[in-house]
């Protein structure tokens, strides 16, 4: 009834219940009885995805305009992941943001602020020169290289925003070190968004600062996935800003050449591959 053959659907990744507490008071993405696609069901690597019952009544499901292009419209879902971490701060206006991690994500997230929330001073670091140096060529000259274990990396991104702290930071890797720098970095009455998960195998805990966050009033958060509106906010974003969406796409790729490019990217040597499903 809501879809036939040949619609252009945006998928999100969890799959809510619809009748628990969170589900209920439209925090669905937080859902206790969620299904995941790519973890509990199987996900969309393959030349079929099976839309079940659930997933039709409850998932969330964009249809996208004929003239959709699916190559972009690929990235609806993490686009929503951080729009979600973005609203999470309940915050139309920031006047300085740090985003520690210069991958895809990142990139994501600097690119939603820019175009969607009008940020001007923006900073972004990573321990990538490479990673640097592509984003410099998307429009993001405010950069700096810092390995997040070095005890001077507080110091070099300070002296990038003329030795004040940030509105917003953005840990948006998997490193702990990189969470860990995060309290150092944030401004009186900031947010701190620990974006990124850390591997199961690493020790995740952090020591805070409670006198710090008292007195300076800053929040700690995190974010996880989105929602249907969020989900709906980033098709619309895609339509608004293709052509520097497509400067992150770093290749387009066959389905036969997933595994080769798995190790291509976990090397850093690209941003973002898009997995074309030939009919």
């Amino acid at each position: 009834r809501k879809f036939k053959v040949g619609d252009k659907l945006a998928l999100g990744a969890e799959i809510p219940c619809g009748n628990c507490r969170f589900c209920k008071n439209n925090n669905d993405h937080l859902c206790e009885n969620q299904l995941s696609v790519g973890t509990k069901i199987d996900g969309g690597f393959s030349e079929y995805i099976l839309l079940n019952k659930r997933f039709i009544a409850n998932g969330p499901i964009v249809k996208l305009d004929k003239l959709a292009d699916m190559k972009l419209s690929s990235l609806s879902e993490s686009i929503a992941c951080v729009i979600n971490g973005i609203e999470i701060t309940n915050r139309n206006k920031f006047d300085s943001v740090l985003i520690l991690g210069a991958g895809y994500m990142g990139i994501i997230f600097g690119i939603v602020l820019k175009k969607k929330y009008n940020v001007k001073n923006i900073i972004i670091s990573d321990i990538n020169p490479k990673r640097l140096q592509y984003i410099n060529k998307l429009g993001f000259k405010n950069t700096v290289q810092v390995d997040f274990e070095d005890k001077n990396s507080i110091k070099k991104i300070l002296r990038k925003n003329k030795n004040n702290k940030f509105d917003f930071v953005i840990s948006a890797n998997n490193q702990i070190s990189s969470h860990r720098v995060t309290t150092n970095l944030v401004d009186k009455g900031g947010i701190i968004n620990l974006f990124g998960g850390i591997p199961k195998n690493i020790k995740d805990t952090l020591l805070l600062p409670t006198n710090k966050m008292h007195y300076d009033q800053y929040s700690i958060t995190g974010s996880f996935s989105s929602n249907l509106k969020q989900l709906k906010a980033a098709v619309k974003f895609i339509s608004k800003n293709k052509a520097i969406l497509n400067k992150i796409v770093s290749k387009v790729i066959n389905l036969d050449d997933i595994v080769k490019y798995f190790d291509i990217v976990r090397k850093n040597e690209l941003i973002k591959i898009i997995v074309e499903i030939k009919s």
